[in-house]
């Protein structure tokens, strides 16, 4: 599109009589009026109706139909920029973040954390553009610009005092020694923090502290072996992943919340759930694709898992089907399908009795005497 052109007050006369002919005009002659100082308001009414954005925009916020912008015209000037068709171009903005004055409403969501820092770092940056950056670094799930937020001095106390309980020590002591120090603040969450790791503070109170703005504080209740199961399964749901791993790590989580995660997308969090007492029959079947090998070295499986593991390990193996021999609750039915292990076979006292008579034919005299001594020895094939 050119640009405007120059008018004058007496080329509007036959449009302040008639004002509404002013929408039958090219968008180059709106654009035109729009931008026009001496503009009047009736004209403006008009063109801020108009279907063009461009347009719409301009005759909205100029003076005589908007009025003069007081101390918020900053915020009305993000406002216009933020709905504005302006394109995105985050290498164009990423360069200028080094030595320009880039309002931060131009910095998209996936500018990346390194470049941020290299705005606020840039001595022609308006400070309320950097704190607005630092705010987003304040979010980051890296450490490092975690790091850089808590430690700069123009980092507001809102954002001072949300990082005041991070997960991470670093972050907690840059804070703490920031020339801004929040001390009441941190006196605060440290003592919280000692009554949610404190294995003799009541459950009602544990459960007012899993809601803790803080995820420092929130870890420890995740920890905490008395936290309530109710508790814990919102902690489950927590947005922070360190408080899930928590939970799952916690010895005291029920087989209920432990279902909860049983489809987590780190594999850390499934496996721990493989090994954790706890787990459920249901969730150590849906598991076994992933982590059948700490499944099957657990002692307690019971025989739901047991049958649905040896059909899973069927044609793999021999390293997993021993450990299927050698586990106390593994079913006589099972056992008859692990044949090619006599002698800890013969030895299993779930061992069907029909598994014993063909055993007892063993050319092995080890597996014949074992057979003689396994107490389920019907005497007709001891003699």
């Amino acid at each position: 599109m050119q640009s405007p052109q120059v008018l004058t007050l007496s080329e509007l006369q036959q449009f302040i009589e008639h004002p509404e002919q002013l929408a039958g005009q090219p968008v180059e002659f709106q654009l035109a009026v729009a931008n026009y100082s001496e503009a009047p308001r009736q004209l403006l009414e008009v063109l801020a109706n108009s279907t063009n954005f461009q347009v719409a925009e301009a005759a909205s916020m100029h003076v005589n139909f908007a009025g003069e912008a007081g101390e918020d015209w900053q915020e009305i000037a993000e406002t216009a920029m933020k709905t504005a068709p302006l394109g995105q171009n985050d290498r164009l903005v990423a360069e200028l973040l080094k030595f320009a004055p880039v309002p931060e409403v131009l910095v998209s969501e996936w500018m990346p954390g390194h470049r941020l820092i290299e705005g606020i770092e840039n001595p022609y940056m308006a400070p309320r553009h950097r704190v607005k950056l630092l705010q987003r670094l304040a979010l980051s799930p890296i450490i490092e610009e975690r790091l850089k937020a808590a430690a700069h001095p123009d980092t507001p106390d809102a954002t001072l005092e949300q990082l005041a309980g991070d997960l991470e020590l670093p972050i907690r002591i840059a804070v703490k020694y920031h020339h801004n120090s929040l001390t009441k603040v941190i006196e605060q969450i440290e003592a919280q923090h000692q009554i949610a790791q404190n294995w003799e503070t009541n459950p009602e109170e544990l459960a007012v502290l899993a809601d803790s703005p803080w995820s420092w504080i929130r870890l420890a209740v995740a920890r905490n072996p008395y936290t309530p199961h109710e508790t814990l399964a919102k902690l489950a749901q927590d947005s922070e992943e360190k408080i899930q791993f928590a939970v799952v790590y916690n010895l005291a989580t029920p087989k209920e919340v432990l279902d909860l995660l049983v489809n987590h997308y780190y594999q850390e969090i499934t496996e721990t759930i493989s090994k954790h007492p706890n787990a459920s029959e249901q969730a150590l079947v849906e598991l076994l694709p992933k982590h059948h090998e700490y499944i099957s070295m657990r002692p307690d499986l019971p025989p739901v898992v047991l049958a649905e593991l040896i059909k899973y390990n069927s044609g793999r193996k021999n390293r997993y089907k021993e450990e299927l021999v050698d586990n106390p609750n593994t079913p006589g039915e099972t056992l008859a399908q692990l044949v090619d292990f006599p002698l800890s076979v013969a030895k299993h006292l779930n061992v069907l009795s029909s598994t014993l008579e063909q055993l007892a034919q063993h050319p092995s005299l080890k597996v014949r005497l074992a057979v003689f001594k396994n107490p389920k020895t019907p005497d007709l094939i001891k003699n």
